[in-house]
């Protein structure tokens, strides 16, 4: 990765900025002060704010002239849906690998990379990963291409750029609405969001404290990884990391319960309740789990109740209609 790519202004943000709401009703539910950053309206196709990530890799595709992708997630993936669906757009070939169970008849982000124009190839056995993906590299390259590999949640330093951009973009809304926020919270699965969020208060200075809720399985070494990754592409030599998991953000994994998309009914039901009173959708992915672990860090003491909060709502709203197939889904979060 060139640092010169990284410090030529790629960071700053070029989507339009996602509004900042205050919360009254989780205020009073939650017993502190709640803002939330409706990374939930970047599209109406559910890509939330991983559209940051993927609209900063296709930059940097643009930039070093690689002409193909290929990326690995889950059926349901944000990221898989919002880089099938964007790169298609830009006419770029796109080779999915789709790791571990598939829905039949398929529905919800897997219905939407069926229909992308994406090559999909499913493995049952994720053990099975890095050939498969290292034969589609071969074959991309035999046939004159030069492919750009993205991991799981595109948590990579070309794609730093997007989170990064949203912390310069929350920085920016704190001057304009007159508020510092003492903690940013939001869900953390690959960690990419979380990071770069930490990193980018090196170029605003802003005092806030990122705390990630765990709703993925993903280990603190997967997460030490990534932070020396971005501060490698970054030129960062101080990574801050002092959270207690000598993490750059504080972790709290009391919320993951059963695991990565493990919920139950009643918290389907805790997610229509929340919408009929917030009008916002915490899907049980992963924004509910986030709220979740909100609440205990409040109650437990973690985080302070006379603080401002700011909740990352990261997007999700396509998984209602999995869940709600009466419903119209995917309306909810770019429309309201």
């Amino acid at each position: 990765m060139s640092l010169s790519y990284l410090r030529s202004g790629i960071i700053k943000p070029t989507l339009a900025p996602t509004p900042i709401d205050h919360c009254p009703v989780l205020s009073d539910e939650l017993g502190a002060e709640i803002w939330v950053k409706r990374e939930d309206r970047q599209d109406d196709i559910g890509s939330g704010v991983k559209r940051r990530a993927i609209e900063a890799t296709l930059r940097y595709l643009a930039a070093t002239g690689k002409n193909a992708l290929v990326a690995d997630g889950v059926a349901q993936s944000n990221c898989l849906r919002a880089l099938a669906h964007y790169a298609s757009r830009a006419r770029i070939p796109v080779y999915l690998v789709v790791r571990g169970h598939v829905p039949d008849p398929p529905h919800g982000n897997y219905l939407g990379l069926l229909r992308s124009g994406a090559r999909i190839v499913h493995i049952a056995d994720p053990a099975g990963l890095d050939d498969t993906i290292q034969a589609i590299v071969r074959d991309l390259t035999h046939h004159g291409y030069d492919p750009l590999v993205v991991p799981a949640g595109a948590a990579a330093s070309f794609s730093v750029g997007g989170p990064m951009g949203l912390g310069c973009e929350i920085s920016d809304q704190e001057q304009s609405l007159g508020v510092t926020f003492d903690y940013v919270v939001l869900p953390v699965g690959t960690a990419g969001t979380a990071t770069g969020l930490h990193f980018s208060k090196k170029r605003h200075g802003a005092r806030w404290s990122v705390i990630g809720v765990r709703i993925d399985e993903y280990t603190a070494r997967v997460y030490h990884r990534l932070t020396q990754t971005f501060a490698s592409a970054l030129g960062v030599t101080d990574t801050d990391a002092s959270g207690p998991q000598g993490l750059p953000f504080h972790l709290h994994q009391a919320a993951l319960a059963g695991g990565y998309g493990q919920f139950s009914w009643e918290d389907v039901q805790e997610s229509e309740r929340l919408l009929s009173l917030t009008n916002l959708y915490f899907g049980p992915t992963y924004m509910l789990k986030a709220l979740t672990g909100l609440r205990q860090m409040l109650s437990q003491g973690s985080l302070r109740r006379d603080a401002r909060i700011l909740l990352v709502h990261t997007g999700g709203t396509d998984e209602r209609a999995v869940l709600r197939p009466d419903t119209t889904a995917d309306y909810v979060a770019a429309h309201n």
